[in-house]
């Protein structure tokens, strides 16, 4: 999979649990993971990584190792979009 469309999922689900109205019941069960887009992306990722073995870590590399790898990673592409949309204004979804 390659890179662009691997930070389109794990940004567009981690939006959607995080921000979006739809998702709004689901955040009362765990408000403190829930509510914050760097720490739901991390999970994310590892989620993508581990069981369906999507991201950018290499394939070369243990699969415990390369999930933990794409879970960083998910983490920040995560974070810098939300600031970014932040930024632009788009806090209410």
């Amino acid at each position: 999979m390659d890179l662009v469309r691997w930070a389109l999922i794990v940004f567009g689900v981690t939006l959607v649990v995080t921000f979006s109205k739809i998702a709004a019941p689901i955040r009362k069960i765990w408000p403190a993971l829930l509510h914050c887009p760097l720490c739901f992306g991390w999970w994310v990722g590892l989620g993508l990584g581990y069981i369906m073995q999507l991201g950018p870590a290499p394939s070369s590399w243990p699969l415990p190792l390369a999930a933990l790898a794409d879970a960083f990673a998910s983490s920040a592409v995560c974070w810098t979009w939300h600031v970014v949309l932040v930024r632009l204004g788009a806090d209410e979804l």
